[in-house]
C-alpha cells in the first residue's frame, strides 16, 4: 500500500512540475503568438534615451534590438562577440538560459518578468513591449 501511494505522490509531484514549467514558457513567448517582445526596463537603459528590447520565440530563438539615435529599430549585435548564441531555454523552473548565462527568475507574470544575472549582479526588469513600438516587418521574425 505504502509503495502505491509513493508511486502516485511521485507521479502527481511530477506532473505538476511539469505543469509549471511550461506555463512559464508559455509565459515567456507568450503562448497564443508564439513569440513576444519585452522591453527591458532598466536604469541603465533609460539613461541613455534608448528603448532595449529582447524577443524570445516558442523555438528557442532569442535576439536583441534596440530603437537608436535616428529612431531606427535595430538588432543588437555586440562587436566584440565572436561568437553570438541566440537561444533561450528554461533550465530547470526557476533559470532561464540566455545565450551562454544562467539568469535567475525572480518573478515572471504575463505583463513582468524580473531576472537576476548572479555573473554580472545584476537584475533586470523586462515588461511586455507595446506592439506600437515594434515595427511591422520585426513582428514575426522567423
Amino acid at each position: 500500500m505504502m509503495n502505491k501511494i509513493f508511486i502516485l505522490f511521485f507521479i502527481l509531484f511530477f506532473s505538476f512540475s511539469c505543469i509549471k514549467k511550461t506555463n512559464k514558457e508559455s509565459l515567456i513567448y507568450d503562448g497564443d503568438k508564439g513569440f513576444k517582445y519585452w522591453l527591458i526596463d532598466n536604469d541603465r537603459t533609460s539613461d541613455s534615451g534608448s528603448h532595449f528590447f529582447t524577443y524570445f520565440d516558442k523555438n528557442g530563438k532569442w535576439l536583441g534590438f534596440y530603437i537608436n539615435a535616428k529612431g531606427e529599430f535595430v538588432e543588437n549585435k555586440s562587436p566584440e562577440d565572436v561568437i553570438s548564441v541566440n537561444t533561450w531555454s528554461l533550465s530547470n523552473d526557476s533559470t532561464i538560459i540566455l545565450g551562454w548565462y544562467p539568469n535567475i527568475i525572480v518573478k515572471i507574470s504575463k505583463d513582468t518578468m524580473i531576472t537576476y544575472n548572479d555573473r554580472l549582479k545584476e537584475t533586470t526588469v523586462y515588461i511586455t513591449s507595446p506592439d506600437s513600438l515594434i515595427p511591422k516587418e520585426y513582428q514575426r521574425i522567423q
